[in-house]
């Protein structure tokens, strides 16, 4: 079987996942991205890989279509040629395969399936997309005394919403999502249960396990501190490292050992700077900058007591956990409601409160056996429920599903 992906370009986790898949036999993996790197469907400053790529990649120039979203011109001539089984895609690409009637005819004429990955993260329910709207429209707008939604953009966001129907139902064979809540999400939109796959979402904790037994075995020297909080990530206005500075400033006077590390780089660095200054608390905080090599950044989730993510992001919570460390966090990107279990691996605040972050933070503070214990429960979820192994067989689950078992695929890892 031969699977396409079409994606808006290659972090480092997803070549984790490709290269896994690509070992699956009877499974040959090809990816198609953007022919540059700035591209407008992946996240500003995320860090894309080109080491280690055990698949064929073809870069296609990304542009806007007529329908105002970027798409990946020349696919159609990919596919052609390489005469792909299955093509995984996702937002916004889902709507070059909606709106092509060329595209759509050439994938039906060849047998070829499609599948969409999505988290689904902010996708309303079918019945309740309006509130859901209006909403969004309402934080977007929270500082206004009076609020207006203009017809155009309530009339667009039913367009939209009639689209997203059609192509869930219309257009797609199947659904790889990385959260259980896409059952009731797209079943709202009459997608049946049968076609919907959930791999949760994953980086390569097969290689991150081995990391960690490295250095473990290593004569590194290891300084933990269960007062030592991590933090990593791009230094963004939606991560909210200034809540994790100011709790630091509320925690400090109870638990002067208390230190920030901020691992990341980003457009807000001098401000944050500025912020930890300025809270008299510069000594504190460290910012290490970014850090990609495996053991240096294991060292770090080594060396720390607690991860905590005060605002948007994922996969860096997976990775905490693998190194046995208790999670504070709020919203992230949906995968957080299953990973954290509030009370038993972790605990979750009031989004963008800073009282509430700042006293969860203190109820593992003030108890380090309770830091220990949650940590080691972060560790066995992740080595029994929710790992690479996990996502690679929804995947191949979802494979074999629209092709009808017809390539036997297994995961023998």
């Amino acid at each position: 079987m031969k699977v396409l992906f079409t994606f808006g370009g290659l972090p480092h986790y997803l070549v984790k996942l490709l290269n896994q898949l690509n070992t699956v036999e009877n499974l040959d993996v090809i990816v198609a991205i953007p022919k540059s790197r700035r591209t407008s469907t992946l996240g500003a400053g995320v860090e894309q890989s080109s080491d280690n790529v055990g698949f064929k990649v073809f870069h296609l120039p990304e542009k806007k279509a007529w329908y105002k979203k970027p798409f990946l011109f020349g696919l159609d001539k990919l596919i052609a040629n390489e005469k792909p089984n299955v093509v995984v895609t996702m937002w916004p690409y889902i709507f070059g395969f909606t709106f092509s009637l060329k595209l759509r005819k050439l994938m039906k004429t060849n047998g070829i399936k499609l599948i969409m990955k999505e988290i689904p993260f902010m996708v309303p329910r079918y019945d309740d997309a309006e509130r859901y709207f209006k909403s969004q429209e309402s934080q977007l707008n929270e500082n206004l005394e009076e609020r207006k939604i203009g017809l155009a953009a309530m009339l667009k966001y039913k367009m939209l919403t009639k689209i997203r129907k059609h192509y869930y139902t219309q257009v797609l064979d199947a659904h790889v999502n990385y959260i259980k809540a896409a059952y009731e999400i797209l079943g709202s939109y009459g997608v049946p249960k049968e076609r919907i796959f959930i791999s949760y979402n994953s980086p390569d904790t097969d290689e991150i396990f081995a990391t960690k037994k490295r250095i473990e075995g290593s004569e590194t020297e290891i300084s933990q501190s269960p007062y030592r909080i991590l933090h990593v990530g791009r230094l963004v206005p939606w991560k909210r490292v200034d809540l994790l500075i100011k709790a630091l400033a509320n925690l400090l006077p109870d638990f002067p050992d208390t230190e920030l590390v901020v691992i990341g780089r980003g457009p807000q660095l001098e401000e944050l700077q500025s912020l930890a200054k300025e809270l008299n608390i510069e000594q504190k905080v460290r910012f290490v900058g970014a850090v990609y090599e495996p053991e240096i950044l294991g060292k770090h989730f080594l060396e720390s007591g607690i991860y905590a993510l005060a605002g948007m992001g994922g996969l860096s919570i997976n990775e905490a956990m693998a190194y046995g460390k208790p999670v504070v966090c709020s919203v992230c990107d949906g995968t957080e409601k299953v990973l954290v279990r509030d009370g038993k691996n972790g605990f979750f605040f009031e989004e963008g409160n800073c009282k509430s972050l700042t006293e969860q933070l203190r109820k593992l503070l003030s108890d380090t056996k309770l830091i220990t214990k949650f940590g080691q429960e972060s560790e066995r979820i992740i080595r029994e429920e929710i790992n690479i192994d996990v996502m690679v067989q929804a995947y191949l689950s979802a494979f074999d599903f629209v092709t009808d078992n017809r390539f036997g695929l297994k995961n023998n890892r």
